[in-house]
């Protein structure tokens, strides 16, 4: 039997505000149109959240691991996610309200966010001894990012145990950078926290310079690549806007072009293409198949309006 699939990390709400559609709108009425009214859509979010919701649509049966708050909005977040697919019983429901981040559209489609922490909220953080309860041995795949190493406290020694709990245990481990410096910072305590990790892991994914040059020190996205497969001894995905992903393992570098569309917006396309290459490797494929089915997933999704939209498994199947 397939040991289970595990997502870690933040769960918040998404506050989606279609601003520029609403504009569009106004100007149509302005000339006389009936134009059709945009409205605001409240939806899970956050970037493990969102590769699992995008593995749950390729099939796999995903488990979440992380807090929302104890509050109706909280409750609607499970709602939602049960609904599509993903696994809620290890999501723990802190004190106070869920955390919201608010998301403006523009008129191209670009997003534009402000995270909404209310009075009180639940800040999605484990506390010592929490992830007890939890056993590792089901665990035969581990996907977390950086967005669940916000700080240098607690809640990161008890994510840190567990993990290590887990790859005791065998699991694969597989990591997105997502260091977000502008907001998070990125200081010597939390570096320490992402290599520990990284040590960890069997797949890094990391975008641009603004991850891999943060997290190395070296502004070359294939150098810095290149580096951070050496000291962490993981295999290395980097992506790199339009540019092709670069595949760095034992030693070699692998170019993997991606699949041309009609870009319509850019959200979700790291979180789509974890989830391919997940998938992929999940279903007994390479590490470069896998990238492929990443490319093929990121592609689909920025091609589409439907949030985390990725294309019918059999389409992925035919990439074998």
């Amino acid at each position: 039997m397939k040991k289970s699939l595990l997502c870690i990390g933040d769960i918040n709400g998404d506050l989606v505000v279609p601003y520029g559609q609403m504009l569009s709108a106004i100007r149509q009425c302005e000339a006389g149109g009936s134009p059709q009214a945009p409205h605001v859509d409240f939806q899970p979010g956050g970037s493990v959240t969102n590769t699992c919701l995008a593995l749950a649509k390729l099939g796999e049966q995903p488990e979440l691991l992380g807090k929302v708050g104890s509050d109706g909005n909280g409750e609607a977040l499970l709602k939602q996610l049960e609904g599509q697919g993903v696994r809620t019983g290890r999501v723990l429901q802190g004190g106070g309200a869920t955390f919201i981040v608010i998301v403006v559209l523009d008129e191209q489609g670009e997003r534009i966010m402000f995270p909404w922490m209310p009075a009180g909220a639940c800040d999605g953080c484990f506390t010592a001894g929490e992830t007890d309860r939890f056993d590792a041995e089901s665990c035969g795949w581990i996907h977390t990012s950086g967005l669940a190493l916000k700080g240098e406290g607690e809640h990161e020694q008890e994510l840190i145990r567990f993990l290590r709990r887990c790859k005791q245990n065998g699991a694969v481990l597989s990591f997105d950078l997502n260091i977000r410096p502008e907001s998070l910072g990125f200081t010597p305590g939390r570096k320490e926290l992402f290599y520990e990790v990284a040590a960890m892991s069997d797949y890094i994914f990391g975008s641009g310079t603004d991850e891999l040059g943060t997290m190395t020190g070296v502004f070359s996205i294939r150098q810095a690549a290149v580096q951070l497969a050496k000291e962490s001894g993981a295999a290395v995905v980097a992506r790199d806007g339009a540019h092709p992903v670069l595949l760095i393992q034992d030693g070699t570098v692998q170019e993997f072009p991606l699949f041309p569309v009609q870009q319509l917006h850019k959200v979700g396309a790291g979180d789509s293409f974890n989830a391919g290459f997940i998938a992929c490797m999940r279903a007994g494929g390479s590490a470069e198949r896998a990238v492929r089915w990443g490319n093929r997933c990121a592609a689909h999704t920025i091609s589409h309006t439907q949030p985390m939209s990725v294309p019918p498994r059999a389409e992925l199947d035919h990439l074998m």
